[in-house]
């Protein structure tokens, strides 16, 4: 089906120049061209600007003066024009077909919001991040499910990951944006609670995937407990305060609320005494908490919202990111000799099997480098997907499928078919690779 939907990704960022310049390169690579780039820059102190300017006219630039995702997730709305906001992280890339896989499922007029899976997919821990997640209004979620939960309203509620999430624009003038009492987690659960008590339908995917390789910030060391747990205990209160009071009530809601309070203490305590938080900051954390434990009592109890609900539609044509002209993005050829054919210039999907990730690293990594996208697939745990040196490496289970089962359950977003197994056979998987051809749903 040809949609001619449009689409504004909006790519929010601070002190994150080099996953951003990533994520806009392999912005070049997408099947579905209608859409522009939003990039929101809120107080950097490295070179994001250059980045952005380096793309020209083709990225529409937004300032935003504070550090407050929110606020800068709303000044990408204002500044949008296409009828879906879609939203991704600056330290994530997807895959080739995220917005047809998108376009697709908003051709449902029912659908307000949609989002697909995520992988983390960091050397050393790369798991799945999301898939059919849900929030509840007393603050309790689940991010992996194996197949979707329907709503439960009043108390559960799909949500979207906002690595990966996309609304329609008009629903935004109804109902506002984001609450900017959320500067840092739970803006998106919060977006998602309020639009599913107003009868909006939300559905994440298992389609649509996104490649995530979390990065540092000025609120979080990368997989450590060294974080903003003042944000992180703050947002949790007044999010189960403004949300669930009206549902279950106040006794039930301030129970909840002081159980949040007691399990963020708890976890401290578990983490330093595993040597997961160290000496030096575990008095600060503490400290931390009793701030967030106030903050977020006054303001639940006592502050009001801070939801942006200006967004009219600026009145400029959306401002395409792709054109004849622009290519996607492929590092120059070295010089080949006459008796060597070079492979196409247009950038190919590749994927090799291997018993052992060592047999075809070397030639991962050199298709890698000549711009392909590659993805090697060995046996391993589930759902276990990393990201090294330019190759996407897949673990897949065989104890109890077929290895052409597996892949196909594995999708990669899109219809595999085999188009050489002339020499296969799982008993002999060991020394067999493949290439495979994808092609789009």
């Amino acid at each position: 089906m040809t949609s001619s939907l449009t689409f504004s990704i909006i790519i929010n960022t601070c002190d994150r120049a080099a996953p951003l310049r990533t994520l806009l390169h392999t912005l070049q690579r997408q099947s579905y061209p209608h859409f522009e780039v939003v990039v929101v820059v809120g107080p950097t102190k490295d070179d994001s600007l250059e980045v952005v300017q380096a793309f020209g006219e083709r990225v529409i630039l937004v300032r935003c003066p504070e550090f407050n995702l929110s606020m800068s997730r709303n000044m990408g709305i204002a500044a949008a024009v296409g009828d879906i906001i879609a939203f991704i992280d600056d330290d994530a890339v997807p895959c080739l077909t995220w917005l047809a896989q998108l376009a697709a499922t908003f051709q449902n007029r029912n659908v307000a919001g949609a989002g697909g899976k995520v992988y983390d997919i960091h050397p050393g821990h790369g798991q799945l991040q999301f898939q059919y997640g849900r929030f509840s209004i007393l603050g309790e979620h689940e991010d992996v499910r194996p197949e979707p939960a329907p709503p439960e309203p009043p108390r559960w509620f799909p949500r979207l990951m906002g690595a990966n999430m996309a609304y329609r624009r008009e629903i935004f003038s109804h109902t506002g944006g984001f609450d900017e009492r959320f500067p840092y987690l739970f803006e998106e659960p919060d977006l998602a609670i309020r639009w599913g008590l107003q009868g909006y339908q939300i559905l994440p995917l298992a389609e649509a995937v996104v490649y995530h390789a979390p990065a540092s910030s000025r609120n979080r060391e990368a997989f450590t407990w060294n974080i903003n747990w003042y944000l992180w205990l703050r947002g949790i209160i007044y999010f189960t305060l403004k949300n669930a009071p009206r549902v279950v009530g106040w006794r039930v809601t301030l129970r909840q609320v002081m159980q949040h309070g007691v399990d963020f203490f708890r976890r401290l305590r578990h983490y330093y005494q595993a040597k997961l938080v160290s000496d030096e900051l575990y008095i600060p954390i503490q400290k931390q908490l009793w701030r967030g434990l106030a903050w977020g009592f006054i303001m639940g109890l006592f502050g009001l919202r801070q939801i942006p609900t200006n967004f009219s539609k600026p009145s400029r044509p959306l401002r395409p990111f792709l054109s004849a002209q622009i290519m996607p993005h492929v590092p120059p050829l070295p010089p080949l000799t006459a008796a060597v054919e070079p492979i196409s210039n247009k950038p190919l999907r590749l994927c090799l099997l291997s018993h052992h990730q060592a047999e075809v690293k070397a030639l991962a990594h050199d298709l890698a480098g000549f711009g392909h996208e590659v993805h090697l697939i060995i046996p391993g745990r589930p759902d276990h997907t990393t990201f090294c040196d330019g190759v996407y490496l897949h673990e897949i289970d065989l104890t109890e499928h077929t290895l052409s089962q597996k892949i196909r359950a594995l999708q990669l977003n899109h219809q595999i078919q085999l188009v050489s197994e002339s020499a296969f056979s799982e008993s002999a998987f060991s020394y067999t690779t493949f290439r495979l051809r994808l092609t789009l749903l």
